[in-house]
């Protein structure tokens, strides 16, 4: 654990990436999540290029897939 740039507690991922346990990802990198699972990126390309695991892709795909926003 680190303190993020706000003084609150913040973890890194397996791949690197800081994150805040229990608070959701920024609307930021969701979009960007979207963004490029649209234009065909694969679920693992995306977790390297924005270091977020694999599974944390997955859940927001499968999020918005309920909202119908994929065009994949």
């Amino acid at each position: 654990m680190c303190m993020s740039p706000k003084g609150k507690m913040a973890a890194r991922n397996v791949l690197g990436g800081v994150y805040q346990p229990g608070k959701a990802h920024s609307i930021a990198m969701r979009e960007d999540i979207i963004i490029l699972y649209n234009q065909g990126y694969h679920t693992k390309e995306i977790s390297g290029d924005l270091k977020v695991t694999e599974c944390t892709v997955r859940n927001i795909l499968d999020h918005f897939d309920i909202m119908e926003l994929l065009t994949h």
